[in-house]
Order: C-alpha cells, then sequence, then structure tokens
C-alpha cells in the first residue's frame, strides 16, 4: 500500500515538474527560515547564561523617583557600603562603560579603546575566564591593564602580552597583568580590555564617598536563597543614611537579574523579550 503511494507521488511529480519544483522549492525555504528563525530565538535565550553563579548576579539602578520615571546607574559607594552592610552581599563589583576612549600604542601600532574601568572583584563574580593572570587580583596597581585575548594578539602577535607595557597619548605606561578569554557575543558584556576603577579615583575627590553623582553600573553577587527586592530596599536606605537628601527621599533600588539584562528593561518589563515571543507566531501565520 505504502509503495503504491510513493509510486503514485512520483509519477506526479515527473508529470508536473514545474509545479513540483515550485513547491520543493517554497517548502525548501519555509525550512531554512524555519530553522534561522529557531537559532536566533535560541540565541537570543542563551544571552548571559555562561556564569556558574548568574541567578545570583543582579544589577543595581538607582529608581529616583516613586513612579520610576528616571532610573539611573548607581553612584561609587554603594558597592563598597552595600557590601560592608548587608549581610546577604556575598560580592560587589562596579563598571564604567562611560570612559569614552583611550589611545594606547605599542611600537608603532597604535589603536583607539574603549576605556572600560572596573574593580579588581569582576572575576570573582563573572565567570569570563583568564588566560593569563590571577582573576583574585588581576589589577597590581592603577597602572595596570587586562586585555582580551583578540586585543593583545592586535598589539603583540606571537609576542607574550604578559609584562608587555601599552602607553597612552600623554605617556602615561599600563603594564599587562592578566589576559582574558575574548568575551562570547551571547553576553550582555563585552569588553576588550579592562582598567582599574580606582583610576577614576585620581580625578574625584574622596569617590567612595560621593553619593551624588550616578556613573557606574554596580552588579551584586548576593548569598543563596536572598532575596533581591529586599537587598534594593536595604541598599536605598543605605543611600539614605549616608546623604540625607529631599532630592532621594524616594530613592530605591530595582535589582535586575543579570540572566535578564538582555530582554527585560530595569523595571522587568519585557524588551526584547517580546519580539522573541512574537516571531515564531508571525512566521507561522504567514504561511
Amino acid at each position: 500500500m505504502i509503495k503504491n503511494y510513493f509510486k503514485t507521488a512520483i509519477r506526479t511529480l515527473v508529470k508536473n515538474k514545474s509545479y513540483a519544483a515550485i513547491n520543493i522549492a517554497g517548502l525548501a525555504v519555509s525550512l531554512t527560515a524555519a530553522m534561522l528563525l529557531l537559532l536566533w530565538v535560541w540565541d537570543e535565550l542563551s544571552y548571559d547564561r555562561m556564569h556558574a553563579k548568574g541567578d545570583r548576579i543582579y544589577s543595581a539602578n538607582g529608581a529616583i523617583d516613586r513612579e520610576m520615571q528616571n532610573i539611573w546607574a548607581t553612584s561609587a559607594p554603594l558597592a563598597v557600603f552595600g557590601k560592608a552592610e548587608i549581610a546577604a552581599v556575598e560580592e560587589a563589583c562596579r563598571v564604567n562603560e562611560w570612559g569614552g576612549s583611550v589611545l594606547l600604542s605599542h611600537g608603532r601600532k597604535t589603536f583607539n579603546e574603549r576605556a572600560i574601568y572596573a574593580d579588581s572583584t569582576f572575576f570573582r563574580i563573572f565567570d569570563f575566564r583568564l588566560l593569563e593572570g590571577n582573576p583574585l587580583k588581576p589589577f597590581a596597581d592603577n597602572n595596570s591593564i587586562v586585555l582580551s585575548r583578540s586585543t593583545a594578539n592586535k598589539y603583540f602577535g606571537s609576542e607574550p602580552a604578559m609584562g608587555q607595557v601599552l602607553q597612552t597619548k600623554d605617556g602615561r605606561n599600563f603594564k599587562v597583568t592578566a589576559i582574558m578569554e575574548d568575551m562570547p557575543t551571547n553576553s550582555s558584556l563585552r569588553y576588550d580590555l579592562l582598567l582599574p576603577v580606582g583610576m577614576l579615583a585620581e580625578n574625584r575627590n574622596d569617590m567612595d564617598n560621593d553619593w551624588g553623582n550616578f556613573y557606574l553600573k554596580t552588579y551584586f553577587l548576593l548569598k543563596p536563597g536572598t532575596d533581591a527586592n529586599a537587598v534594593g530596599k536595604q541598599l536605598a536606605a543605605i543611600h539614605l543614611k549616608h546623604r540625607p537628601s529631599e532630592f532621594f527621599k524616594d530613592i530605591n533600588y530595582l535589582m535586575q537579574p543579570l540572566e535578564k539584562l538582555h530582554l527585560y528593561n530595569e523595571k522587568g518589563d519585557e524588551q526584547g523579550m517580546r519580539q522573541v515571543k512574537i516571531s515564531p507566531w508571525l512566521h507561522s501565520l504567514s504561511y
């Protein structure tokens, strides 16, 4: 019976070659599009899943008003006092992504790089692999720099990069103290180099007590079983204790899970996730 069905199908295809070719081509295009869409959805949902402690990592965001219309980054002291005064905080790390660019040179090789500043706790929280260097102390001092594998190859080629020196346009030297594997493409944090956040304190008076300037991203690694929302309220109380002000009277810290950085906003509302959910349905309706 099944053999007869196959024979009939083959005869029909042979008799109607043009019609069969169009249908087969259409089916192939549809299947290819469906596969590409599924791969895209898988990639979007895989963002920031490479960290073993990812379910305990949160980004703090300062909601200044009660309606949460103004959501800022964080001030420098939040990590310091949050770690010191909240028992549920295992580790904290500040990152500045708005440091502009820095012109770095080695011999005749000169490149303009995006300047990223981070605390030395960066590799204790995130599982970005260090190929060389100490993850517990990636910076020896404020004249240290951590390079990705690709960035190191760009400047030094096949030469060992550890201990080499990169120089800025104004003549400041930075010694390479660690080499990290290139950050994955499905990571919200993608940096080619890291500079010590302590550099920012060189031009600021008492940075770790400056509660009024919100220019850093602060990530907290919380202890297992911790209520992140409760930690956010504790952080707000700490802020008000150290900087009592009418302007900050309604401040609250929204704790955004690391695994929701890519597809959700600071308040937890869907952004890219809405598109991820809708796209497969739109694709199915188009056929």
